[in-house]
């Protein structure tokens, strides 16, 4: 999907990937704080069209 929009220039607000291995799917207070600490680290980020990794 991204990668036909990219070539459509469709904008979009941001997708953050979360590998399993990085966040277990049973761990949702683990998922809470890294996404928390990727807010804190990257606040200040355009995220308009951004792609991200999830890492814990």
């Amino acid at each position: 999907m991204l990668k036909i929009w990219a070539e459509v220039e469709r904008k979009h607000g941001a997708v953050i990937f979360v590998d399993e291995k990085a966040v277990l799917p049973s761990d949702p207070g683990g998922l809470v704080r890294a996404l928390s600490s990727l807010w804190k680290k990257t606040a200040q980020w355009d995220w308009g069209n951004r792609v991200c990794f999830l890492r814990r």
